[in-house]
């Protein structure tokens, strides 16, 4: 009997576990970085939410770095065919990190985080 109820007990929490886990198969707490084409990001970018502000990616031989003014600049790794990965960094610790959405061709949206906490999210439209 004893052996029965403990099968059952242990029944209980496998299933009960295999039900947490997500359904989609992905960690929402990893985000999954992608690549951009360099080119669609060389530039100068005004913020949508404040005109004054602008920022701008410059190709810097194996990276593509985000230089914004009053910010430090965050870098992009370049692949060897010039795509660049979307999730930028800044060498500091806790390191701070800078994510690249593409709202549509010329509309940006950069999220950036520390140690999975947005900070902030701005969207950029591309003037050339």
């Amino acid at each position: 009997m004893s052996r029965l109820v403990f099968t059952l007990i242990v029944l209980v929490f496998i299933l009960l576990d295999a039900s947490s886990q997500p359904q989609s198969g992905e960690n929402k707490l990893i985000q999954q970085d992608h690549l951009i084409e360099s080119k669609d990001l060389i530039g100068k970018w005004r913020s949508l939410q404040n005109p004054g502000i602008n920022i701008e990616f410059v190709d810097s031989a194996y990276q593509l770095v985000l230089i914004s003014s009053g910010s430090n600049p965050f870098y992009f790794q370049k692949d060897s065919l010039g795509n660049v990965s979307s999730n930028g960094w800044y060498p500091q610790w806790p390191p701070p990190s800078c994510d690249l959405f593409f709202n549509s061709k010329d509309t940006l949206r950069i999220v950036y985080s520390l140690v999975g906490d947005t900070l902030e999210s701005a969207y950029f439209l591309k003037i050339y």
